[in-house]
């Protein structure tokens, strides 16, 4: 009997290559990517963590809301910060 594997798959590194961002990629293409993840409905792999709609959502709303430096500042955290600070947020607590 065949197993599964998903290395072998043959969209798998397609995938991989739409769905991932760089290891140090700048503020607008970290910008741009949670935009992607929202428009295509599809969740996608950022620094190491899987990142779902709601949650691209929910950063890209807080996006919009700040200004041009604090944006920049905001983005260029590492994404488990980016969700910590952005739950605190949105839920209210402290």
């Amino acid at each position: 009997m065949n197993t599964y594997n998903p290395a072998s798959c043959r969209y798998s590194s397609q995938w991989r290559a739409e769905n991932e961002t760089k290891e140090n990629a700048s503020t607008s293409e970290k910008y741009q990517f949670l935009k992607k993840i929202v428009s295509d409905r599809q969740h996608g792999k950022m620094d190491g963590f899987i990142v779902d709609g709601v949650t691209a959502n929910m950063l890209l709303q807080i996006c919009d809301k700040l200004d041009p430096q604090a944006r920049e500042k905001f983005l260029s955290l590492p994404i488990s910060k980016m969700v910590d600070i952005g739950w605190k947020l949105a839920t209210g607590k402290k």
